[in-house]
């Protein structure tokens, strides 16, 4: 139960402030024991409360060996705010664990005016590795009465966070208040995440929110990804709630950046909560999966909007898979797709009303193109599928389709292009090219 380092501060009204600074090359800080700690702070106040490490010198290594360890661990709590502060700019630096139910790094805060986790890897070729059952790599915490914050930037080329076990999450960042925040940011040339495991989720954002809750992805730079490798492993899951407030928004433009997932029952991308936007826009960017039962972007929200650029894709090549599937029967989707869609089972799969506008390609494999309730659909492009377009109608919505473009039928001369099942007021417009 040893630490290599280990402070404990508390103070009254003044607050109590840690800082680390680790600015040697080569610096090592390791521990071979059950529940020992490379580096374990810990402030209580009631004033602010402030725990800040910064690792430098180049080639750094913080490990541990044994069960129950933790590389780094801050914990912050006051009757103000409460802050963890982590800074990596250390290139080729190690941050590792190797025992189960361990973690690279947990940051924890409590407070009451205002509270935030932050993690910056700014060093190049760092790397955040756990290698056991149960181990994450960044287990971020933040509870606050009023605004909580929890973010995490990968801006170092080719720095990584990487985990090996079954129920080993890459980050599971959360915060809670009235004002809820959880982000996560992969600016850096080949920054990436990836777990291999079962049940190891990617990235998890969870924005709690009273009033207002919103969780944010971006993938920005150059080849950066997110990737699973087990069964029921979801490549990113963004989940918010609040009263006014509850969005969720994944965008992935940098060049070649991708979502991928290789196991079973492992979504790309899944959103939960009010709202959700998907925007694909970077060139050969997309969200890709290859599992049975492994839609590319799962929709769970009330209200969906989905953008692929002309040279991005989302695409779900394992059986009984969509590319896009919007989950609620009352949900109200907005698409447009410039680039390319598809799903083993649908291209477009959704219970709800939609209003697409289609100038790429969206094809189905085994059901339709497009499968819908009710809606519009603008289409330019291209749609195919055994049923091209499918609208069950079971709300009893008119359906409206305008297409100066292809609609067709994969499934031969009795193929049926359109379906329409329900009894509203349709409508068909067949433009010429």
């Amino acid at each position: 139960g040893a630490s290599a380092i280990l402070s404990l501060a508390s103070a009254g009204p003044n607050g109590a402030s840690q800082t680390y600074e680790f600015t040697g090359n080569n610096v090592s800080v390791r521990t071979h024991g059950d529940g020992s700690h490379g580096v374990r702070a810990s402030s209580s106040a009631e004033g602010d409360a402030t725990n800040s490490i910064k690792i430098i010198g180049q080639s750094a290594t913080f490990s541990t060996f044994g069960e129950d360890a933790t590389a780094l661990s801050f914990w912050a709590n006051s009757k103000s705010k409460a802050n963890n502060e982590i800074a990596v700019s250390s290139n080729h630096s190690v941050l590792s664990t190797s025992g189960k139910n361990s973690q690279a790094i947990t940051s924890i805060a409590k407070g009451e005016t205002g509270s935030s986790n932050s993690l910056v890897l700014s060093g190049h070729n760092a790397s955040v590795t756990t290698s056991a059952d149960s181990a994450f790599g960044f287990l971020s915490l933040v509870s606050d009465e009023t605004k909580a914050v929890s973010s995490t930037n990968i801006s170092g080329n080719n720095s990584e966070i990487v985990t090996r076990g079954l129920h080993s999450h890459g980050i599971i960042s959360m915060a809670a208040g009235i004002n809820a925040t959880s982000n996560l940011s992969l600016t850096g040339a080949g920054s990436r995440i990836t777990t291999f495991g079962d049940n190891a989720v990617g990235v998890s954002l969870i924005a709690l929110g009273l009033d207002y809750g919103s969780s944010y992805l971006s993938l920005s730079g150059t080849n950066a990804s997110i990737q699973t490798n087990g069964d029921y492993a979801t490549g990113a899951y963004l989940g918010s709630s609040g009263g006014t407030v509850a969005a969720n928004l994944a965008e992935l433009t940098g060049y070649n950046s991708k979502v991928v997932t290789a196991g079973d029952y492992s979504t790309g991308i899944t959103f939960a909560g009010a709202s959700s936007t998907l925007r694909v826009s970077g060139v050969n960017a997309g969200v890709f999966t290859s599992g049975l039962g492994s839609h590319a972007v799962l929709s769970d929200t009330e209200r969906s909007e989905f953008e692929i650029g002309k040279q991005s894709k989302v695409e779900a090549i394992g059986p009984d898979s969509d590319g896009l599937y919007i989950k609620q029967q009352q949900a109200k989707s907005t698409i447009k797709n410039y680039g390319h869609v598809s799903g083993q089972r649908n291209g477009v799969n959704s219970h709800g009303s939609i209003s697409a506008m289609n100038t790429g390609s969206i094809i189905g494999n085994a059901d339709a193109g497009v499968s819908f309730d009710n809606g519009h659909i603008y289409n330019t492009g291209r749609i195919q599928g055994p049923s091209a377009i499918l609208a069950k109608q079971l709300l009893g919505g008119a359906v409206v389709i305008d297409t100066p473009g292809e609609i067709s039928s994969s499934n031969g001369p009795s193929a049926i292009a359109i379906d329409l099942q329900g009894n509203g007021n349709d409508q068909l417009i067949v433009s010429p090219y």
